[in-house]
């Protein structure tokens, strides 16, 4: 089997975004590549999740080091905010194959193939910015979330009233969205369950200490996938950010309301606004279950049956 190498980092301030994608990518990649996982930027939790799955896990110190690893039959996958195009271009150079995982479409791409996997993208953007030969997977057919929800076979319950809410503001949270969102929702609905899931590297855990005696906020940490799923699934709406747990969230048909966390977030917070798929957290104390019953049975347009078979697709010129 070939080699796949993929270059993904984690942080404190990064999060785990990255890792928790590939990941995803990965559990369906397995039986076909090594998988060997590279990192400059890293955590024990990151680190810990990728060994766990069964995958090796090298730490570098530059990304000259990252070339200097790569042999002429890799595949590479990139998922790194890092890598420029001059870099990409070496990497390309070097490597069997070259894929990319994107979420800005504003650089000029040197890979064989760019994935762009949520909505606010079109293959259109992407157009001047690629080379001729370049593949590109853009859109929810091609989401990097974790199988267990897409296969979950999820039952529509949209609730007249709200009495619980998932709250979860990604891996990291660096800016400390979590505390913010709990204070608003509770001067809206005091005495609402909240289920707030907090990331390995969440450093803000003193905050919420405010919370212990509260019976009614209940906080999760480090939660594995069928938890998440679970705690969701249970939950009446959704407060994310708009990064892959909105997709999750999504997935289980849940009303959802979002915030913007950080730059690379941009185009998928405006496209789930745009689209109706979700509300801006500013809304949640309006909420009517009218608003969510067509949007979410109907118009979401995710195809779950070819979501396996075209992520795997976009390798198989690897194998």
């Amino acid at each position: 089997m070939r080699r796949l190498l993929i270059r993904a980092d984690s942080s404190s301030t990064i999060g785990h975004g990255h890792i928790s994608r590939t990941l995803s990518l990965s559990e369906r990649l397995k039986y076909n590549f090594y998988i060997t996982y590279i990192s400059i930027h890293t955590t024990p939790f990151a680190e810990n999740k990728i060994i766990e799955n069964g995958y090796y896990f090298i730490k570098i110190n530059s990304n000259e080091e990252f070339l200097n690893l790569i042999s002429k039959d890799d595949a590479v996958l990139i998922d790194n905010y890092e890598i420029t195009s001059e870099l990409e271009k070496e990497i390309a150079q070097k490597a069997k194959y070259t894929i990319t995982i994107d979420d800005y479409c504003n650089r000029t791409y040197f890979a064989d193939a760019v994935i762009y996997h949520t909505i606010g993208i079109t293959k259109d953007d992407y157009l001047d910015k690629v080379q001729p030969s370049t593949k590109l997977y853009v859109g929810l057919d091609y989401c990097l979330i974790n199988q267990v929800f897409v296969d979950y076979k999820y039952e529509l319950k949209i609730p007249e009233y709200l009495s619980n809410i998932f709250i979860c503001m990604g891996g990291a949270d660096p800016e400390n969205y979590t505390i913010k969102r709990i204070e608003e929702i509770l001067k809206i609905y005091p005495d609402i369950t909240l289920h707030v899931v907090i990331g390995g590297s969440y450093i803000h855990k003193e905050t919420l200490k405010n919370y212990d005696n509260y019976i009614n906020v209940k906080i999760y940490t480090n939660l594995n996938t069928v938890e998440m799923l679970e705690l969701i699934v249970n939950s009446d709406a959704c407060i994310t950010s708009a990064s892959t747990i909105s997709l999750e969230c999504l997935f289980l048909r849940k009303p959802l309301f979002i915030c913007q966390t950080a730059d690379n977030q941009i185009n998928y917070y405006r496209g789930l606004l745009k689209n109706n798929y979700a509300q801006v957290v500013d809304n949640i104390g309006n909420y009517q279950s009218k608003d969510w019953n067509k949007n979410l049975e109907i118009s979401f347009p995710v195809n779950r049956i070819t979501i396996n078979k075209n992520l795997q697709s976009i390798f198989e010129i690897c194998l």
